[in-house]
């Protein structure tokens, strides 16, 4: 296999040779249950990581979060009426936005290899932002419908470019913390989105334009905004030169890419996707995933109006978003305690969506009154589990084209649950929309069903490594690009 040589002076996805020449390490890498301890110069290296990479990665995701909210609060902020939509056109615009979500998950996976993440990325910030401003003016369907889907298309990106770039630069034990920050970030969009949709929505009069109205225009001004930061300032490979690191840190990073078994490279291998295609988990993972987002696809569009269905006023109902996103964050961050203390991911994400599934009961078991609120807040626990799986599936796949497979299928996944999600709603399921609610816990139980099976054949296969002979003995050299099954001493994290 050919490892593309980059310049460091460079943005560049690419990791040069001369930083991984003469580089052995065990396959299996971070062990499963193997403690990790860090010397002073890693410290160094993971806090010029945190510093440098993360917060920008979760501005980003925030403003992804975000825009999936601003269809939310703006359904009860008048955009139905001055639209002349109706409540199956509505269902529509929020589904158009996964499909373009969806279409653009092949190029995905093939852009991603060839394109420095930080101008691909940048590049569809900037572009979603204007899109988004653009919203601001739509005044019928058509209009509206034909630019969520151009939203889609844009931000279908968004996700597996982070993502990708979380899994090269941290080692495999600390991904569930590192992908939990990004949910966080998702949590804190909830929090704070609705009190800026709050506070946008109060503008409404000014200039001629009513309260959704400048939600799309303020939010794609900022997404303008953090593109051109991403597209200048995003680090995206481990030896960028904004981490600024020195001779003895270059060392530790490339111990930690032995480690995570992850080295970008243009070399797109299809025997890893027909490895990954061979695979029974690669379906309960991906499945797992789509019915988390149906419930998803549900609440990103129509939690404000579920709100207002209890009595509450619109404004009242978009500023009331702000406890599902604490709850959300809230819930991410015990799953990634709960993650690193006992050594578990899918019994953590099983116990999240559990937590939601109870929540779905309480909302359906209370006839009426705002006490329901309780429960739907509760329900925005799936969060956790979601990222659970992201967690699963990054620590769990080696080799560069084969992991971007994994997400990219998983995100095709999500985005089809995203869509078919608002469809179990009808204007007659009001007021206490029992056969929706009971559909999304019916997608609960189903999705922890797919995660057990997923980590018993992974349990499975772990034993059996560990009974070949020379377990733990055979060395290979990070740039053999080895997956997950080709090489004998990679274990699974469950």
């Amino acid at each position: 296999m050919v490892v593309d040589s980059v310049n460091k002076s460079e943005n560049s996805s690419e990791v040069d040779d001369k930083h991984l020449e003469a580089g052995n390490f065990r396959g299996g890498g971070d062990e499963p249950g193997k403690a990790i301890v860090y010397s002073a110069t890693e410290k160094a290296v993971l806090r010029k990581i945190w510093l440098r990479i993360m917060p920008l990665a979760c501005i980003i995701t925030f403003l992804q979060w975000i825009d999936k909210y601003t269809l939310n609060m703006s359904a009860v902020l008048g955009i139905k009426e001055d639209a002349n939509i109706n409540t199956t056109q509505f269902n529509f615009l929020g589904s158009l936005f996964y499909l373009g979500y969806l279409v653009i998950q092949i190029p995905n996976t093939y852009l991603l290899q060839v394109v420095p993440i930080s101008k691909f990325l940048g590049v569809l910030l900037i572009l979603w932002g204007v899109v988004l401003a653009c919203m601001s003016q739509g005044h019928d369907f058509s209009s509206l419908g034909g630019m969520r889907f151009v939203l889609g298309l844009l931000e279908g990106g968004s996700y597996p470019s982070v993502f990708l770039l979380v899994a090269t630069v941290f080692r495999r034990h600390e991904l569930s913390t590192a992908i939990g920050a990004l949910w966080i970030a998702n949590g804190f969009a909830s929090t704070f989105g609705g009190l800026i949709g709050y506070g946008s929505a109060t503008l409404s009069g000014r200039y001629g334009m009513a309260g959704w109205q400048w939600i799309f225009l303020i939010f794609g001004v900022i997404t303008v905004f953090v593109g051109l930061l991403t597209l200048f300032l995003l680090v995206d490979t481990p030896f960028h030169k904004f981490l600024q690191l020195t001779a003895e840190e270059e060392e530790v990073v490339k111990e930690r890419l032995r480690d995570n078994a992850v080295v970008p490279t243009k070399e797109f291998k299809w025997s890893h996707i027909f490895e990954a295609l061979r695979e029974l988990r690669f379906y309960a993972l991906v499945l797992s995933s789509m019915f988390m987002m149906i419930t998803n696809g549900f609440f990103t569009i129509y939690s404000s109006s579920l709100v207002a269905s209890f009595g509450f006023s619109g404004l009242d109902s978009v500023l009331l978003q702000m406890p599902n996103g604490f709850i959300s964050l809230l819930s991410v961050i015990v799953a990634m305690w709960a993650s690193r203390r006992f050594n578990q991911l899918i019994y953590v994400a099983v116990g999240a969506l559990s937590v939601s599934g109870l929540g779905l009961i309480v909302t359906m078991a209370i006839p009426s009154g705002r006490v329901k609120i309780l429960g739907t807040i509760l329900i925005h626990t799936y969060g956790a589990g979601y990222c659970m799986l992201l967690s699963v599936i990054s620590a769990n796949v080696s080799g560069y084209t084969k992991k971007i497979w994994y997400q990219g299928a998983q995100l095709i996944f999500y985005t089809i649950g995203n869509f078919v999600g608002p469809f179990l709603m009808t204007s007659t399921s009001g007021p206490r929309y029992l056969g929706p609610l009971g559909g999304y816990l019916a997608c609960n139980i189903c999705a922890s069903l797919l995660l057990l099976t997923a980590r018993f054949l992974m349990a499975r296969d772990n034993q059996r490594k560990r009974s070949q002979p020379g377990f733990q003995q055979a060395k290979r050299d990070i740039t053999s690009n080895l997956t997950d099954q080709e090489d004998p001493n990679f274990l699974y994290r469950l």
